[in-house]
């Protein structure tokens, strides 16, 4: 198994309250594999004496693998999203309990993780208090009344499709608010919408209103100046 090590020149940078490069990458490369070793024991538990995957699961992890294939960049950053390390702790908590964990999230994963890839997909993403959720993504509101527990989520030509309408169309999706970064670093996002994003023990925020979030991404590109 791989380990990871912290050089000593990093760690004194980190204890002055900074960061460089090389502790960056370091600290994901080592959050990287935690989750990878957690969603590997979310899998292989819910395989189970059978030896068999249901059949969401399975659509769900062909559809992770074909997403690293294509894009294994893409993959990592998904795998590696600070809220996933959330769920695959609690999934995995739950299975320690053998309490029934929460693999509904894992096909919101392999829907984010194949967008970020942009290959061609097509999963049936479960809905969560009538919220279409896709990690580090956005939410999409479904109508009013309905009772779908379920809608289809496809990737053809380039193009997300929410039971077959656009990604984007209309006013029910809303796409996480974007930070820009300096220094050639790829963008952040404030994901104020994961349904992962709860610290135990504490309410949940609701998400930001336009205003208070365009004054978070401007405070944050004033501190980076």
């Amino acid at each position: 198994m791989k380990q990871h090590r912290l050089s000593w020149s990093s760690f004194d940078v980190l204890a002055e309250g900074h960061i460089d490069d090389e502790a960056q990458q370091a600290l994901r490369a080592s959050q990287l594999s935690r989750h990878l070793i957690l969603l590997r024991h979310v899998i292989d538990s819910t395989i189970g004496s059978n030896r068999r995957l249901p059949a969401t699961v399975r659509s769900s992890v062909d559809v992770l693998a074909a997403a690293e294939r294509a894009d294994p960049a893409a993959y990592t950053q998904v795998i590696g999203y600070p809220y996933v390390g959330a769920w695959l702790r609690k999934a995995a908590a739950d299975i320690n309990r053998h309490i029934a964990a929460d693999l509904d999230h894992l096909t919101r994963l392999a829907a984010a993780a194949a967008i970020r890839a942009s290959i061609d997909f097509e999963l049936v993403v479960p809905v969560a208090a009538g919220q279409l959720a896709i990690p580090g993504h956005g939410t999409a509101a479904l109508p009013a009344g309905g009772r779908s527990t379920t809608v289809t989520v496809a990737h053809r030509d380039e193009r997300t499709m929410i039971e077959q309408s656009p990604l984007g169309d209309g006013t029910t999706w809303v796409a996480l608010p974007r930070l820009s970064w300096s220094h050639g670093r790829p963008a952040g996002v404030i994901d104020d919408r994961d349904l992962y994003r709860a610290v135990p023990g504490m309410a949940v925020s609701p998400p930001l209103d336009r205003p208070v979030a365009e004054r978070w991404i401007r405070l944050y590109a004033e501190a980076l100046d």
